[in-house]
């Protein structure tokens, strides 16, 4: 990653099934690729073909740390995506802290 970004690379361009590399670094929980992505000014809100960001998807596999790194890079949570209320479910229910980052009431 370091040479891409060295290199001037898109840090934009989606893989083939159209995931952005900070969605990619996120749902693997790839901190250190986050924070590389970051520090590199990449897309931090760029939806995939699905209209996931960043954000939802690091919330959604339960990431704290990469969620809290793109939020304090100002990465927007998008609460008006379609899928918004899914991610919503999942996260109150699976991942208690990733709830209480994005301030949703956690399922007991």
């Amino acid at each position: 990653l370091q040479l891409l970004c060295g290199a001037k690379a898109d840090l934009n361009q989606a893989k083939n099934d159209g995931t952005p590399p900070v969605s990619m670094a996120a749902r693997n929980g790839h901190l250190v690729c986050v924070r590389a992505l970051v520090a590199a000014r990449a897309d931090l809100n760029k939806p995939c073909h699905k209209g996931t960001t960043p954000v939802l998807v690091a919330a959604y596999c339960g990431h704290v740390q990469c969620l809290q790194v793109l939020l304090e890079a100002k990465a927007e949570v998008w609460r008006a995506s379609p899928v918004w209320s899914a991610v919503e479910r999942r996260v109150a229910r699976e991942h208690p802290l990733c709830a209480e980052v994005l301030g949703i009431p956690s399922v007991e």
